[in-house]
């Protein structure tokens, strides 16, 4: 394929964002939908200039150009051959990674990318009179720390990553092992809130051994930061933990709210006393919250991505009976919501952080079908996914809650993603 026209005419495209240089990092940090759509031939090389630097530091705001060399193909149009994000955060004179992102539909591209900055900056300027904050993270690397880091690095917050591995820290990390109880609590001296979202994967075969291993990532974990931050000198105001609507077992088709009881399967336990666990960080007078979270909608992990490829082939369909009720959130929407519980004294204790629109397993599956573009009509019986899946099968595919989220809406949170097919056209870069 020839990457040149007859005249050999190379032209760039240009794109501008007029924001804190700061901005920039986040711009493409932020995992979104255009990082699932690459042609292997289409990349492009995006090369930050950040004017307003002088020493290595943030001068003013500053105005972000991203200059986009493309190469123009007879019959294809304009159509890239590499896409590498270059930069360096002048704030922490950290050096990250390049980004493998999407290519020829740029211009879908920088309309995404900018409307997802521009949405974070807006979700900032909302509690921009309180200033920045200290955070520390747990599960920083996992599908909601991925997001939830460069957003709040956006707005100037300072975060700081609890890593349990040694080996693995970057500049400004520190240490926690929880399963040895081993943690630095000086570092955590003085941070104005710490998010808790560390826990191991509940997608896979329940043995005996992983079973152990779910409970104690989530109790043990929270147990160690909650003593922790219980006995430091100058404790955060702020401990938000995660738990989940499991908590509440299977509701059948009942409405659920912050009042309902806990249900009595394995990961409602686990959710119980996930929760009580962070007991101690309350009594020592820190707010504690308790985000109750549904099934969360990213294009780059969890239930929708291992969703994708069976529906894209046409082989999607209802699980079970499909009838069983999904308590689901967009993540960008779970983002803005912990950014809310952060800056919301009037919450405490359990919040579930769902849609406030709930869908069957099958209306799942017949939106997702409709966004694809593809039929949704295939079914997996509920005894091939018992063979397969066991325990986890009856628990997480074959049981279901109805969950509403009153005390996030009560506070005055709004969604931007609300309904199930808006959610994931936004998730999949399938908007207008």
């Amino acid at each position: 394929m020839s990457t040149t026209t007859p005249a050999g005419e190379h032209f760039r495209k240009r794109s501008t964002i007029h924001a804190p240089a700061s901005t920039l990092f986040a711009w493409h940090a932020r995992p979104g939908a255009f990082e699932r759509l690459t042609p292997p031939w289409a990349p492009v090389r995006v090369v930050a200039r950040v004017p307003g630097t002088d020493g290595g530091s943030i001068t003013g705001r500053a105005r972000v150009t991203l200059d986009v060399p493309v190469v123009r193909i007879p019959f294809l149009g304009a159509v890239s051959t590499r896409w590498i994000v270059e930069h360096r955060d002048y704030l922490e004179g950290r050096q990250f990674r390049d980004v493998q992102i999407a290519g020829p539909r740029l211009d879908r591209l920088f309309a995404y990318r900018h409307t997802v900055t521009a949405a974070d900056l807006e979700r900032h300027e909302s509690f921009a009179e309180r200033g920045t904050l200290k955070v520390a993270i747990t599960g920083a690397t996992g599908l909601i720390g991925r997001a939830l880091v460069p957003f709040l690095t956006t707005g100037g917050h300072e975060v700081t990553r609890l890593v349990r591995r040694r080996d693995a820290l970057a500049p400004g990390d520190t240490y926690w092992n929880p399963e040895r109880g081993e943690i630095d609590a000086a570092a955590l001296d003085s941070v104005d809130a710490v998010i808790n979202l560390a826990g191991e994967t509940l997608s896979e075969r329940w043995t005996p051994a992983h079973k152990r291993a779910i409970r104690d990532s989530r109790v043990k974990g929270t147990a160690l930061l909650a003593r922790t931050l219980a006995g430091l000198p100058n404790p955060p105001k702020v401990f938000i933990s995660v738990s989940a609507v499991g908590y509440y077992g299977d509701g059948g088709d009942r409405i659920l709210d912050e009042s309902s009881p806990a249900g009595t399967d394995f990961l409602a336990t686990v959710a119980r006393d996930w929760e009580a666990a962070a007991e101690p960080a309350a009594q020592r007078g820190i707010r504690v919250v308790h985000p109750r979270m549904g099934v969360v909608l990213a294009a780059h992990g969890g239930i929708l991505e291992r969703l994708l490829p069976p529906f894209k082939l046409g082989m999607g369909g209802k699980l079970g009976s499909g009838a069983q009720w999904m308590s689901w959130i967009a993540l960008d929407d779970l983002i803005g919501a912990l950014h809310f519980l952060l800056f919301t004294p009037s919450l405490s204790g359990p919040v579930n952080v769902t849609s406030p629109n709930p869908v069957t397993n099958a209306g799942l599956a017949k939106t997702l079908g409709h966004v694809l573009g593809r039929p949704a009509i295939a079914a997996v019986p509920s005894l091939v996914l018992k063979l397969t899946f066991g325990e986890m099968a009856d628990t997480m595919l074959l049981a279901g809650q109805r969950v509403l989220p009153r005390k996030l809406e009560a506070a005055g949170f709004e969604f931007r993603h609300p309904k199930l097919e808006e959610a994931l056209r936004w998730e999949l870069g399938k908007g207008a």
